[in-house]
């Protein structure tokens, strides 16, 4: 089978990002489809941890066969936004959101996994903390494709937290769209 273009850009970009010593984990659609049901995607989302010195060697490592917009890279770090590259040749989009500085946020990083795809270590956000974050994200939208994603999760993870996902549902002001989507 051929590796989609997707996934090809994705370990180059994660890669580089282990060779610079700039820590990630991907989140996101991309990160449900190691999870449970694939669903399409033509972008790639992950949380990266950023300071203002490493403005130059983001830049520098992708200016080669990305899209990438220096500017837009040193405002995204300094307001803890997001920023996005694309890959030239395939015209793929890559989300980098720059990890925020809040207890959450924090624990949530700390707790990604390593997995290995086509012999090459990734890192992906736990999946409770990606159904948390669905769920911070479904919060003002009710956006169904992101409820549809958490539930999905809910039914096919085996061994999720319960306990770590209530705790912080509720701190994250998300416990009651939790509780409808977990019936």
């Amino acid at each position: 089978m051929a590796m989609s273009e997707e996934m090809e850009v994705l370990k180059e970009v994660a890669r580089r990002l282990d060779q610079a010593g700039i820590a990630y984990m991907i989140t996101g659609s991309t990160a449900t489809n190691f999870y449970t049901v694939p669903r399409m995607t033509r972008d790639i989302d992950l949380v990266v941890e950023l300071t203002g010195e490493d403005v130059n060697r983001v830049v520098e490592i992708f200016r080669d066969d990305f899209y990438v917009d220096r500017q837009a890279v040193e405002e995204a770090i300094n307001r803890k936004s997001m920023f996005n590259l694309i890959h030239t040749e395939y015209v793929i989009k890559v989300d980098f959101v720059v990890r925020k500085d809040s207890p959450y946020r924090r624990m949530e990083f700390s707790r990604k996994k390593k997995v290995t795809v086509d012999h090459q270590f990734l890192y992906v956000v736990a999946p409770e903390d990606l159904i948390l974050s669905k769920l911070d994200w479904a919060k003002e939208s009710r956006s169904e494709v992101q409820l549809t994603d958490v539930r999905n999760l809910l039914q096919s993870v085996k061994g999720l937290d319960r306990r770590y996902l209530a705790r912080w549902a509720k701190q994250l002001g998300v416990e009651s769209l939790y509780r409808e989507v977990a019936r």
